[in-house]
Formats: structure tokens, sequence, C-alpha cells
């Protein structure tokens, strides 16, 4: 029986039309006091959306029970697909980067194939863990899986103490549990 499931990336049109909505709000009182610097910052909220619309890119994955497909869609180059197979993934990685004023750290998720970066995915992206685990499932010829951690993050200051939310853990661990 086979079966199909879909991820997609986080997307960035909403963001963009309510930041431009904002732009346009405070074009539209500085219009009333300054004029022409208004009328920029309303240019400004007209194109914003526009632009993130036409450059954004949309990321979909569509697994199913003999591989993944990875498709990238955008306004400007059209739409873009790459079937990959699972006994094609050589590795898969786990990392967390800093993103942001207040250094809040967002996971990535990566896998690697025998023909390059499949993928990368950031923890924004609706059913990450969902994905992770069924990676982790179809890929039985890597010697490790990704297993979520339970546990803690202290700020003190400029420094952060904690730990990455997924460890690598053997295989043969994880199935003897």
């Amino acid at each position: 029986m086979s079966w199909q499931r879909e991820y997609k990336g986080a997307g960035t049109t909403f963001p963009a039309v309510i930041l431009g909505l904002v732009f346009l709000f405070i074009g539209a009182v500085f219009t009333i006091l300054m004029g022409w610097v208004g009328l920029l910052i309303v240019a400004v909220g007209i194109a914003l959306p526009v632009l993130v619309l036409w450059l954004g890119r949309q990321q979909t994955i569509i697994c199913n029970d003999q591989g993944f497909t990875v498709r990238h869609a955008s306004r400007r180059s059209g739409t873009n697909e790459v079937t990959y197979a699972w006994h094609e993934v050589t590795a898969t990685q786990y990392y967390e980067r800093r993103v942001g004023a207040e250094g809040q750290r967002r996971g990535h998720f990566a896998v690697d194939t025998v023909r390059g970066r499949a993928f990368v995915v950031t923890q924004g992206m609706r059913n990450f863990a969902d994905l992770i685990d069924l990676v982790n499932h179809m890929t039985i010829q890597l010697p490790y899986v990704w297993v979520s951690r339970v546990g803690f993050a202290l700020k003190i200051g400029p420094a952060t103490v904690g730990r990455e939310a997924y460890q690598a853990v053997p295989r043969e661990q994880v199935a003897r549990r």
C-alpha cells in the first residue's frame, strides 16, 4: 500500500503583507506631517510585499514509500522538482543557529544524498518533528537516528546555556528501547 505526506516550508507572504501595511500606515501619517517623506514611506509599503512575493521561494517536500521529492516554487523562476530514493540518502544533520537580536536558537534539519544536499528545513516548518521521524524511519542505511531531547535553556546576560533539541543516537540503541 502506498502513502504520501507533504511538508511545506514556512511562507513569507503573510509577514511581508503585515510589514507593508505598517509602512503604509506610517507613510500616511508622515504624508500629512512631512509631505514627500511620507510618500516615500508609502512607496516602500507597496514595494516591499511585491518584492517578497516576486523573490520569495516556497519549498515543499513530498514523501512516499519509495522516496521523496523536493519542490521549489517561485513566481520569478517557476517550479523545480527533484526526486530522490530513500537509499540515496547518505547523511542527515540537525543543527541550531542563533537568530534575531534575542539570540533565539532555531533548529535546522538537512538531508544529504549521493547527488548532494537535498534540502534543509527550519523549525518554523509545520510538522518539523514528524519529518525528522519519517526520515529516521525510512533511512535504515544510516547508522544513527535523531532523537528529541528534553532539556532546558538558561539565559544569563549574553550567554545562553542549554542543549540542542535533537541528538544523534546509534540506531541499535533506539531499536532496543
